[in-house]
C-alpha cells in the first residue's frame, strides 16, 4: 500500500510540474533560454563555453581518449548486442518471468532497484560527464557550442551540451566518431575506476563477524510457514552454535533431514529472534510445469527426505544423486508434506513411487546434461537462498582472486556489474545487515553510517555510469552507438563501392545495413519486454 501511495505522489508531482511548464510555455514565459521537452525543462545558457575551451586545450590527449572511446564503444556494442540476442531468446522461449513495468524505467524512486537519492545523484553525474565529454571533443575539432545547460525534472537530473548541428554534419568522419564515442567512453572509464575503488578500496576493508546472509526465503519454506512475520536478514546460529561467516550453508547439515532445529536469526528490524522447531532438509522451492515432479503430485514446500532409500541431507547430496540418474529411470521419493491447520502447520510423511525421469538435455541443452535424468524441481536447503557473510564480501572485493574457475569469475563479475542492485534485501547496504560486519584500517575511523553511505554512493555512481555508457552504444539511430555504426558502414561503403553512380549505391547499401540493424535491435528490446507475456 505504501508503494502505491508513493507512486501516486510521484505521478501527481510530475503532473503538477508538467502542467506548470505547459502553462508557462503557452504564455511564453520560459524565455529563449528555457525549452520544454516532454516533462523535462531544459535551461540553456552560454556560460561554461570558456571552461570547455580550457579543457579541450589538451588536444592530443583528448584525441587519444576519443580513439580509445571508439574502441570501447564498439566492444561494448558487440557485447550488448549478444546480450540482447540471448535475453530475447530466453524471453521468447518462456525461460524468464515477465518484467514488472516499474523495472523497465530507469527512474529513481519508481524503479524499485534504484534508491531515490543515490539514483538521482548517480544519474545526474553520469549525464553531466557524458554530455561534457561530447562538448570537449567538439571543441577539440573547433565545432561551435551553441549552448550548455541543465535538465530539470522537478530537480536537476542531468546536463547537456548543444553543438552546432550544421558543423557536426560536415565534420571529418573520424572526428565525428570520436565526438559521439567520447560520451559512452567516458561513462565506461569512470565506471571502471569507481568499480576498482568500490571493490578493492572500500569493500576490501570490510570483514564479517559471523552469520550467513539471507537473500530470499521461499514462500513455502519451513521458516515462512512456521514464522510468517519474521523476515530474516541473516542466520546467526543453529542449535546454539554460531554459524561460521565462511560457511557453505548448502552443505550444512546440523541434523538429519526431517529433524527439528533451533535457529537464531537477525530480522529486518535489527532484532535477534530465536526460531524453534524448524524442520531441516532440502525443500522444493519450484516446479517445472509438465515435468515428472509436477505430474507425480510433488508440491512446493515439501522436504525431500530420501530418493530410492538414499538419504538427501544437503543440496550437494540431491545434486549428486540426480547426476547419477538417466532418462526413463523410475525413482521413489519420500518427503515431508506441510499441512496447514487452524493456526498451525504440521509435517506428515508422504511417498511418491515410480516417477519416470525426463531428459535434462531437452530442458537445458548443454553437453554435460546429455544422458542425465531430470525431475523438474528447484530446491534449497531450508527453503532459503543464502551465502556466507564473509564469502559474500570476498566475492565483491576480490571478484577475480575469489574465483576458482571461469564460471565463478563470470558470476562474480556479473554480480558486481549488473545483478547486485536487483536484491533489494541487500542493496543499498543498510542496517541491520551491515551490523554483522566491521571496517578495518583507515576507513575504520569513519562512523559506520558514513562509511556505508560512501560505499553506496560510489557503487550507484559506478553502476549508473556503466548502464548509461553501455546502453548508449547500442546500434540504434537515436543513440551514440547508432551514429558510430552508421559512420562505420558509410566508410565501409566508400571503400567497397566504386564506379558509376557510386554515391547512390553507397547510400542504398549503407542505409539498408544500419537501418536493418537498428530495427533488429528494436525488435530484440521489444521481445525482451513483451516476450514472456506472449508465451505464457
Amino acid at each position: 500500500m505504501k508503494t502505491v501511495i508513493s507512486f501516486l505522489i510521484i505521478i501527481g508531482a510530475f503532473a503538477i510540474w508538467w502542467g506548470t511548464l505547459y502553462y508557462l510555455k503557452k504564455r511564453e514565459k520560459l524565455g529563449k533560454w528555457g525549452e520544454l521537452y516532454l516533462f523535462l525543462l531544459l535551461l540553456k545558457t552560454g556560460r561554461g563555453r570558456r571552461l570547455l575551451d580550457r579543457l579541450a586545450s589538451r588536444r592530443r590527449f583528448w584525441k587519444g581518449f576519443g580513439y580509445l572511446s571508439i574502441i570501447l564503444s564498439f566492444f561494448s556494442m558487440a557485447l550488448m548486442f549478444m546480450l540482447l540476442l540471448l535475453s530475447a531468446y530466453l524471453s521468447l522461449t518462456g525461460r524468464v518471468k515477465p518484467t514488472k513495468p516499474s523495472m523497465m524505467l530507469v527512474l529513481p524512486g519508481i524503479n524499485p532497484i534504484i534508491p531515490f537519492w543515490y539514483g538521482i545523484v548517480a544519474l545526474a553525474i553520469a549525464i553531466i560527464i557524458h554530455e561534457f565529454s561530447h562538448g570537449i571533443q567538439a571543441r577539440v575539432d573547433r565545432i561551435k557550442i551553441k549552448s550548455l545547460g541543465l535538465v530539470l525534472a522537478i530537480i536537476p537530473v542531468g546536463a547537456f551540451v548543444e553543438p552546432d548541428e550544421e558543423e557536426v554534419k560536415v565534420m571529418p568522419r573520424r572526428a565525428r566518431m570520436r565526438m559521439y564515442a567520447s560520451g559512452p567512453g567516458m561513462n565506461i572509464v569512470v565506471a571502471m575506476v569507481l568499480g576498482i575503488i568500490f571493490c578493492w578500496g572500500l569493500l576490501g576493508s570490510v570483514q564479517a563477524d559471523r552469520g550467513v546472509i539471507v537473500y530470499a526465503v521461499s514462500e513455502d519454506s519451513p521458516l515462512k510457514l512456521l514464522y510468517p512475520d519474521v523476515d530474516p536478514v541473516a542466520i546467526l546460529s543453529v542449535n546454539g552454535s554460531p554459524v561460521d561467516p565462511e560457511e557453505d550453508f548448502y552443505q550444512f547439515s546440523p541434523a538429519p533431514p526431517g529433524a527439528t532445529i533451533e535457529m537464531e536469526v537477525l530480522n529486518e528490524k535489527g532484532e535477534k529472534v530465536v526460531l524453534r522447531g524448524v524442520p531441516v532438509g532440502v525443500v522444493v522451492t519450484g516446479l517445472q510445469k509438465g515435468y515428472p515432479a509436477e505430474k507425480a503430485g510433488i508440491e512446493e514446500g515439501m522436504i525431500i527426505l530420501s530418493i530410492d532409500g538414499k538419504i538427501i541431507s544437503s543440496e550437494e547430496a540431491f545434486t549428486d544423486f540426480m547426476v547419477s540418474t538417466h532418462p526413463g529411470q523410475r525413482i521413489n521419493v519420500t518427503v515431508l508434506k506441510p499441512e496447514r491447520g487452524e493456526g498451525e502447520v504440521r509435517y506428515v510423511l508422504s511417498n511418491f513411487t515410480g516417477i519416470e525421469l525426463a531428459h535434462k538435455y531437452d530442458v537445458y541443452p548443454l553437453e554435460e546434461f546429455k544422458g542425465v535424468g531430470f525431475l523438474g524441481v528447484s530446491t534449497a536447503y531450508l527453503g532459503v537462498v543464502v551465502e556466507g557473510a564473509e564469502s559474500f564480501i570476498e566475492r565483491l572485493s576480490h571478484p577475480v582472486k575469489s574465483s576458482r574457475d571461469l564460471s565463478e569469475l563470470r558470476v562474480n563479475l556479473l554480480t558486481v556489474m549488473f545483478t547486485l542492485p536487483i536484491n533489494i534485501k541487500i542493496m543499498p547496504f543498510h542496517s541491520p545487515l551491515t551490523d554483522i560486519y566491521h571496517v578495518n584500517g583507515v576507513l575504520g575511523r569513519l562512523p559506520p553510517g558514513a562509511f556505508w553511505m560512501l560505499t553506496n554512493a560510489v557503487y550507484y555512481i559506478f553502476w549508473i555510469n556503466l548502464l548509461l555508457g553501455t546502453f548508449n552504444t547500442l546500434p540504434l539511430l537515436i543513440m551514440d552507438g547508432g551514429v558510430l555504426f552508421k559512420d562505420t558502414v558509410e566508410g565501409l561503403a566508400e571503400r567497397l563501392i566504386k564506379g558509376e553512380k557510386a554515391q547512390e549505391k553507397r547510400k542504398r547499401f549503407s542505409q539498408g545495413i544500419y537501418t536493418s540493424v537498428s530495427y533488429i535491435t528494436v525488435f530484440l528490446l521489444l521481445a525482451i519486454i513483451f516476450g514472456p507475456y506472449l508465451v505464457r
